[in-house]
Protein backbone atom coordinates (compact mmCIF):
# COMPACT_ATOMS: atom_id res chain seq x y z
CA UNK A 1 0.00 0.00 0.00
CA UNK A 2 0.99 3.65 -0.37
CA UNK A 3 1.94 6.03 2.36
CA UNK A 4 -0.45 7.16 5.05
CA UNK A 5 -0.83 10.70 3.67
CA UNK A 6 -1.89 9.48 0.22
CA UNK A 7 -4.35 7.00 1.74
CA UNK A 8 -5.80 9.71 3.96
CA UNK A 9 -6.31 12.02 0.96
CA UNK A 10 -7.93 9.25 -1.09
CA UNK A 11 -10.24 8.34 1.81
CA UNK A 12 -11.33 11.98 2.25
CA UNK A 13 -12.10 12.19 -1.49
CA UNK A 14 -14.49 9.26 -1.15
CA UNK A 15 -12.29 6.40 -2.38
CA UNK A 16 -12.59 3.05 -0.62
CA UNK A 17 -10.61 -0.21 -0.53
CA UNK A 18 -12.15 -3.37 -2.01
CA UNK A 19 -11.54 -6.98 -0.98
CA UNK A 20 -8.42 -7.15 -3.22
CA UNK A 21 -6.89 -4.11 -1.42
CA UNK A 22 -7.45 -1.88 -4.45
CA UNK A 23 -8.69 1.70 -4.21
CA UNK A 24 -11.95 2.41 -6.02
CA UNK A 25 -14.49 5.24 -6.15
CA UNK A 26 -17.96 3.90 -5.28
CA UNK A 27 -20.91 5.07 -7.38
CA UNK A 28 -22.65 8.16 -6.08
CA UNK A 29 -25.98 7.79 -4.35
CA UNK A 30 -28.27 10.07 -6.35
CA UNK A 31 -31.20 9.55 -4.02
CA UNK A 32 -29.80 12.25 -1.72
CA UNK A 33 -28.93 15.54 -3.46
CA UNK A 34 -25.63 17.20 -2.61
CA UNK A 35 -25.74 19.58 0.34
CA UNK A 36 -25.71 22.65 -1.90
CA UNK A 37 -28.87 21.50 -3.67
CA UNK A 38 -30.91 20.58 -0.62
CA UNK A 39 -33.85 22.78 0.15
CA UNK A 40 -34.06 24.25 3.60
CA UNK A 41 -36.71 22.91 5.91
CA UNK A 42 -39.05 25.85 6.57
CA UNK A 43 -39.32 24.70 10.18
CA UNK A 44 -35.70 25.74 10.75
CA UNK A 45 -35.90 29.30 9.44
CA UNK A 46 -34.83 32.12 11.73
CA UNK A 47 -37.66 33.07 14.03
CA UNK A 48 -37.03 36.81 13.85
CA UNK A 49 -36.92 39.11 10.85
CA UNK A 50 -35.69 42.68 10.78
CA UNK A 51 -39.05 43.98 9.51
CA UNK A 52 -40.85 42.65 12.57
CA UNK A 53 -38.47 44.07 15.12
CA UNK A 54 -39.79 46.40 17.77
CA UNK A 55 -43.35 45.19 17.24
CA UNK A 56 -43.41 44.60 20.99
CA UNK A 57 -41.63 47.82 21.92
CA UNK A 58 -41.82 48.57 25.59
CA UNK A 59 -40.47 47.42 28.91
CA UNK A 60 -40.95 43.70 29.56
CA UNK A 61 -40.50 41.33 32.49
CA UNK A 62 -39.12 37.92 31.53
CA UNK A 63 -39.46 35.10 34.06
CA UNK A 64 -37.42 31.99 33.36
CA UNK A 65 -38.31 29.01 35.54
CA UNK A 66 -36.10 25.95 35.44
CA UNK A 67 -37.78 22.81 36.79
CA UNK A 68 -34.93 20.50 37.78
CA UNK A 69 -34.52 17.24 39.63
CA UNK A 70 -31.08 18.22 40.80
CA UNK A 71 -30.72 21.80 41.94
CA UNK A 72 -27.68 23.72 40.79
CA UNK A 73 -25.87 26.88 41.80
CA UNK A 74 -28.04 29.84 40.76
CA UNK A 75 -25.07 31.36 38.92
CA UNK A 76 -25.12 28.31 36.62
CA UNK A 77 -28.67 29.03 35.42
CA UNK A 78 -27.69 30.94 32.30
CA UNK A 79 -30.46 33.06 30.85
CA UNK A 80 -28.37 34.71 28.10
CA UNK A 81 -29.28 32.18 25.41
CA UNK A 82 -33.01 32.55 26.06
CA UNK A 83 -32.98 36.34 26.13
CA UNK A 84 -30.91 36.51 22.94
CA UNK A 85 -33.49 34.29 21.22
CA UNK A 86 -36.34 36.50 22.46
CA UNK A 87 -34.58 39.56 21.03
CA UNK A 88 -33.96 37.77 17.71
CA UNK A 89 -37.64 36.77 17.56
CA UNK A 90 -38.67 40.38 18.10
CA UNK A 91 -40.36 39.70 21.42
CA UNK A 92 -37.90 41.97 23.23
CA UNK A 93 -36.41 45.20 21.94
CA UNK A 94 -33.17 44.52 23.78
CA UNK A 95 -32.01 42.49 26.75
CA UNK A 96 -30.57 45.51 28.54
CA UNK A 97 -32.06 46.68 31.89
CA UNK A 98 -33.53 49.66 30.04
CA UNK A 99 -35.90 47.36 28.10
CA UNK A 100 -36.44 44.34 30.33
CA UNK A 101 -36.02 42.76 33.74
CA UNK A 102 -34.93 39.12 33.79
CA UNK A 103 -35.97 36.90 36.71
CA UNK A 104 -34.49 33.41 36.92
CA UNK A 105 -35.51 30.75 39.40
CA UNK A 106 -35.30 26.99 39.78
CA UNK A 107 -37.91 24.65 41.16
CA UNK A 108 -37.13 21.12 42.27
CA UNK A 109 -39.13 18.23 40.77
CA UNK A 110 -39.27 14.57 41.80
CA UNK A 111 -38.23 12.94 38.52
CA UNK A 112 -36.19 13.90 35.45
CA UNK A 113 -39.33 13.42 33.29
CA UNK A 114 -40.73 16.58 34.83
CA UNK A 115 -37.68 18.71 34.03
CA UNK A 116 -38.43 21.65 31.76
CA UNK A 117 -37.84 25.35 31.30
CA UNK A 118 -40.73 27.80 31.21
CA UNK A 119 -40.44 31.36 29.92
CA UNK A 120 -43.09 33.93 30.76
CA UNK A 121 -43.09 37.41 29.24
CA UNK A 122 -45.26 40.19 30.65
CA UNK A 123 -45.55 43.91 29.99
Amino acid sequence: MGNDITESILWKKGYRINSRNEWYLPPKDHSVPPAAERKRDPGHEPSGKDEGKNVHAGFRVVRIKSYRQRMCDVRNLFDKHFTDCLVAAGLLVDDSPEWCRIEVEQIQVDHWRYERTEIEITD
